[in-house]
């Protein structure tokens, strides 16, 4: 934020020390504390879905693959749940174009990953989706439970990892994916999936940080 100072050449050093400074208007400081506030949530919202409603839809009727649904619905549910919260509270305002696109059987998505949270946008707008997710996940305490329960796929880099992400596609799942540019190894095992099972389709997720309180957000 651009702070205007009027101040001449003459005045003394007490009329400078007794002129009011300009205060920021743009909301920072209830930002932060929501922003504060999201990683918070997100950490027990997972707690809470594997204490509590996962294993609660695990019990109800059906085989491995009704589980599977429920447990990614939920999930879904949950990550839309809280892109609401940021978007309501001015952490960021969101915009996704071509959702409709996604979640076709067989098809692998591709997401450009500009951030962190664009998972949590992309799998709450997918009620019924796999993923790649990084091999730490797994040992997490928070994010544990909702992993397994969905069956991602652990990104532990082995051929392994390859085959089952192939076989996802073969099965009919879409199949959600996250290159890394820093990471050249870890992009070429993504490029191998989609020569194993050619079905890509380019998901582009953009953000934006609330600027003022002028422009709320929607």
């Amino acid at each position: 934020m651009n702070r205007h100072w009027n101040i001449g050449m003459e005045s003394t050093p007490l009329e400078l020390a007794t002129q009011p400074l300009n205060r920021r208007t743009d909301a920072w400081a209830v930002r932060l504390v929501a922003t504060g506030a999201s990683f918070v949530l997100f950490g027990l919202g997972g707690l809470l879905l594997w204490i509590f409603l996962l294993p609660v839809l695990a019990c109800l009727p059906g085989g491995v693959m009704a589980r599977r649904r429920r447990a990614r619905a939920a999930i879904s549910r949950a990550f839309r749940l809280h892109a609401w919260f940021m978007r309501r509270s001015g952490v960021l305002t969101l915009h996704i174009d071509g959702v409709q696109r996604l979640g076709q059987p067989g098809q692998m998505i591709v997401a450009n990953h500009p951030s962190l949270i664009d998972v949590v946008f992309l799998i709450g707008q997918l009620r019924d989706t796999n993923c790649i997710v990084k091999a730490g996940l797994f040992r997490n305490p928070c994010m544990r439970g909702p992993v397994r329960a969905a069956q991602y796929i652990s990104n532990d880099g082995s051929m392994t990892m390859l085959e089952r992400a192939a076989d996802v596609l073969r099965e009919g799942q879409s199949l959600l994916v996250f290159p890394e540019a820093r990471a050249p190894r870890r992009a070429a095992r993504r490029c191998s999936i989609a020569v194993r099972r050619p079905s890509p389709c380019v998901a582009r997720v953009a953000s934006r940080r609330c600027s003022s309180p002028s422009n709320p957000p929607r």
